[in-house]
């Protein structure tokens, strides 16, 4: 992956994106794409960022970066418009509860996966989709994060929840 999460499963994928050659800062050309690619795929998976930048010579540049999680995250929202008709009028910690979600499981997979999850989105039901947030290969922080994002929205729908969402919030922490 690059950027904020974006797969490049083949060379050809990469080069479509601008990198930039880490020392001369001009555009890079398709072979050092293509070079760094197969670097980059001869190392262990799933290892920080970091660990990765001595087998490289290309960076993406800031803008390229926000401009591909700018266009990822519209995407995904379009995506979980579809599904969820009423996306839009979601108190925005339920929004961003969804797009973190849609972003580290697919949009497919997050439908797929969490059947109890997606019914309680669809019957606005913040406190039962906050429960069934949990994702296992996600950081305890991260699904604290989506829980309590969901726990916002509800108190956001209903302010008198405020007391109870308290005592979710209590028994919850994953």
């Amino acid at each position: 992956t690059v950027g904020v999460g974006n797969m490049l499963p083949t060379f050809v994928e990469a080069q479509r994106i601008a990198f930039i050659n880490r020392k001369t800062l001009l555009g890079a050309s398709k072979a050092e794409i293509k070079l760094d690619f197969e670097n980059v795929a001869k190392q262990p998976k799933g290892l920080p960022a970091n660990h990765y930048a001595p087998f490289t010579a290309l960076d993406l540049p800031p803008n390229e970066i926000d401009s591909l999680l700018d266009k990822r995250i519209k995407e995904f929202k379009s995506q979980l418009t579809s599904h969820f008709p009423k996306f839009d009028y979601y108190p925005i910690t339920a929004q961003f509860a969804l797009l973190d979600m849609a972003f580290n499981l697919g949009t497919n997979g997050l439908i797929t996966k969490f059947p109890k999850f997606n019914e309680a989105v669809a019957a606005e039901d913040w406190e039962a989709a906050a429960r069934e947030s949990y994702r296992p290969d996600v950081s305890v922080d991260r699904n604290n994060t989506v829980r309590n994002w969901l726990i916002s929205a509800s108190i956001a729908a209903n302010p008198m929840r405020a007391t109870r969402a308290a005592l979710v919030t209590k028994h919850l922490t994953f």
